[in-house]
């Protein structure tokens, strides 16, 4: 060894790092209650002195967060640069070179370990089943310093700064690498492989992974498995993808386990948290696809809808993409005139909405460039002044559409104070109030609003509510009143997800915004023939909208619309709980303004049976998207970490003691029974008490539910009711 144990002790207890004595060749340090040892600088000599030894370093909170990667076999050492972040730090030994990676983080021990090797772990060969060990708190790790058990020197491949991850950023990606290893260690003969690939790019697909995130993935585990047509396979992946979009069958989980041992495809789909129907039980291969909302016709009316049916031919964007996007701009276009009173409350014409889907396979940019050529061609000064982008705070915001700042001051006559104050003009403020703001990039004001002192939630939610706002900074205060606003936001289902911590949802931010899934609507390699559409009449008829609209006051219902009206009102009050219930709490006030802007556009000031019908439809999609992007959360993380666990208990559900080791024992009883309180309300989870042979009591024991919603029951059924003339009927 170049270094003396001691030397190398200090060194790592300098950077922060617990050092802790093992004997030479061995990974077990030998003692109890090694978990806590805690030692200072000066006391190292009598722990390192100078006998051969090895070094072990605790993990997690001892070691300010260190946390190590440690890649049990080769195909995992191959595909680690293609999943885990950058770091500076990672060693190993000869054999086995950059199996550690070293980062700073906050979380728990996961092992991920093969379901067909789990009988050849011994403590003689080692664990065989082992893949990738994502290892924290409660472990240690030899460092370089030491030899391994096989003689082999342990030493540094690069001994730099560690990166510093977010503990779900780094858990979802060893995840995906041990997924990925899983799959290279049982990848079929070559008679088989290009079926497992159709399947297994089929499961990808239908879990909103993009074309190109499954083409990457597949490629590693082709790389990993020595498969010669990697080139092949990663072109099976777009493939797949052009089936689906064209809604032609394609092979998936099922068929997968089919090739591959099923337990295999349940742990990879547990591991990618893709878990539903385990892939051993029969379901359908398009199983998955019907979470996926569909837009009812009746939300194509009027003018939106013949904008949509001009345009979809001739484009791969989503057609509800086309039509969201148009009333949200339809709706700032015509200013704050135009409104419906709900007790106390005017609801003006202005939304907010989020387009979520792929990153370049949701079309979402493309919509939006649709709708923005006709409002140019309508109105090309409000196109130029009035859409703006960038929101960082809510004082930004304000400003954008902020009210003219008057002060006082002393009048002069010959240079000679009067005795008498005037008012002048310090800030002439907008004059036009009107503003659609549009965020390519959603995910950086999700981001903006999570930083402390960001009033940008507050601000948000009082220009939906009521136009009127006003920022607190004490040197320079703006404010606005009457503002109409609307907000377009893009973002992708993975990034939703990773902000949603940021996200307020329970003082109301989300549900001030419409939730809107979105994908390509098909293949146009050549683009489409938008250049042979006259779109002149639709324009004129968008013209004579747009000027009765600014001339609409107070807007209500006709008689047939208010029957409506109250048959939908208590469906649409009612039955979403957990998040869900969070996101959509708003359901009645965005089916108003939904069905006023369907009125408007036909030139109506009294809202009828078919544009209630329209705005109903088009929320039902909205709803069936958040189910979808949300549905099976609680907002609550603690909640959300034990329904994780629960879904993935093998042998059938979690007792209370299980769940307690699942939160690391950290966790006190009343927050856990809190927890899962608002499972059981959700109705995400149920539990059992269970009498057992050696216990004096019963066991009680939690189980994972598949979350029911009655939404499409209650709509189909309203739909029959209420159809005919409302234009409901399919």
């Amino acid at each position: 060894m170049d270094a003396r144990p001691l030397d190398v002790a200090r060194n790592y207890l300098r950077r922060g790092w617990m050092p802790i004595p093992v004997p030479s060749k061995s990974k077990n340090p030998g003692f109890r209650g090694w978990q806590q040892f805690a030692i200072k600088e000066t006391d190292l000599p009598a722990y390192f002195n100078g006998q051969p030894q090895n070094i072990g370093v605790l993990l997690g909170e001892p070691s300010g967060g260190l946390v190590d990667v440690d890649l049990d076999c080769h195909a995992a050492v191959t595909l680690a640069p293609i999943f885990l972040p950058h770091t500076g730090a990672i060693f190993g030994r000869d054999s086995k070179r950059r199996s550690h990676w070293l980062y700073y983080s906050s979380l728990i021990t996961r092992k991920f370990r093969d379901p067909l090797k789990e009988q050849l772990a011994d403590k003689t060969e080692g664990d065989k089943a082992m893949l990738v060990e994502l290892r924290s708190t409660g472990g240690q790790t030899i460092f370089p310093g030491s030899v391994h058990e096989s003689g082999e020197a342990i030493s540094w491949d690069a001994d730099g700064d560690l990166a510093r991850v977010e503990a779900k950023e780094l858990e979802s990606a060893v995840a995906r690498l041990a997924a990925a290893t899983l799959l290279a260690r049982h990848w079929p003969a070559k008679g088989s492989r290009q079926d497992a690939t159709l399947s297994l790019a089929g499961g990808l697909l239908r879990a909103e992974w993009s074309d190109d995130e499954t083409a990457r993935f597949i490629k590693a585990i082709c790389v990993a498995a020595g498969d010669e047509e990697t080139r092949s396979r990663m072109e099976t992946a777009r493939y797949t993808l052009r089936k689906l979009t064209a809604g032609a069958h394609a092979t998936g989980w099922p068929t997968l386990a089919k090739i591959i041992d099923p337990r295999v495809v349940d742990k990879v789909r547990e591991w990618l948290d893709l878990r539903g129907t385990p892939a051993s039980e029969k379901s359908s291969e398009v199983a998955g696809q019907s979470a996926w909302p569909e837009l009812h016709q009746a939300a194509l009316y009027g003018v939106a809808g013949d904008f949509v049916r001009l345009v979809e031919p001739h484009s791969e964007a989503d057609p509800v993409a086309l039509l969201v996007q148009f009333l949200i701009a339809f709706g700032n276009l015509i200013g704050r005139g135009a409104h419906f009173v709900a007790e106390a409350d005017k609801h003006f014409t202005n939304l907010f909405a989020v387009l979520v889907g792929g990153t370049s396979t949701g079309r979402k940019g493309t919509a939006w460039g649709q709708v923005k050529r006709i409002f140019e061609a309508l109105d090309d000064a409000w196109a130029r002044d009035c859409i703006a982008g960038g929101m960082s705070s809510g004082e930004g915001l304000i400003y954008n559409v902020r009210d003219a700042v008057h002060s006082t001051k002393p009048i002069k006559a010959d240079g000679r104070a009067t005795g008498v104050d005037g008012v002048v003009i310090t800030d002439k403020g907008v004059e036009d109030k009107r503003l659609l703001v549009f965020e390519g990039e959603f995910a950086s004001v999700l981001r903006a609003q999570g930083r402390e002192g960001n009033t940008l939630s507050m601000v948000i939610r009082n220009l939906w509510d009521t136009g009127d706002t006003r920022s607190m900074v004490k040197n320079s205060p703006t404010r606005t009143t009457g503002a109409h606003v609307s907000i377009i936001g893009h973002i992708t289902k993975d990034e939703l997800r990773a902000c949603l911590d940021a996200v307020d949802s329970v003082n109301g931010y989300v549900n001030r915004f419409l939730w809107v899934c979105t994908r390509r609507s098909k293949f146009l390699p050549r683009g489409g023939q938008l250049s042979k559409v006259d779109f002149a009449p639709l324009i004129l008829r968008l013209r004579e909208s747009v000027d009765f609209s600014r001339g609409a006051g107070e807007m209500s219902f006709d008689e047939a619309a208010g029957v409506m009206w109250d048959a939908a009102y208590v469906g649409l009050e009612t039955g979403r709980t957990g998040l869900l219930g969070k996101v959509t709490q708003r359901a009645s006030p965005y089916v108003l303004r939904l069905s006023c802007l369907y009125a408007l556009l036909d030139c109506a000031g009294t809202v009828r049976r078919e544009h209630l019908g329209a705005a109903l439809a088009l929320w039902k999609y909205c709803e069936d998207s958040a189910r979808y992007i949300f549905g099976e959360r609680t907002g609550d993380r603690l909640a959300d970490d034990i329904l994780s666990g629960l879904r993935g208990a093998e042998g059938g559900g979690l007792t209370r003691t299980d769940i307690s080791n699942l939160c690391g024992r950290n966790v006190n009883a009343e927050r856990i029974s809190g927890a899962l309180a608002s499972l059981a309300e959700a109705g995400l989870a149920y539990s059992r008490n269970e009498r057992t042979e050696h216990a004096k009591r019963p066991v009680e024991r939690w189980f994972a539910t598949v979350g029911q919603s009655s939404m499409t029951n209650e709509f189909n059924e309203f739909n029959e009711v209420n159809g005919g003339a409302s234009g409901l009927s399919s």
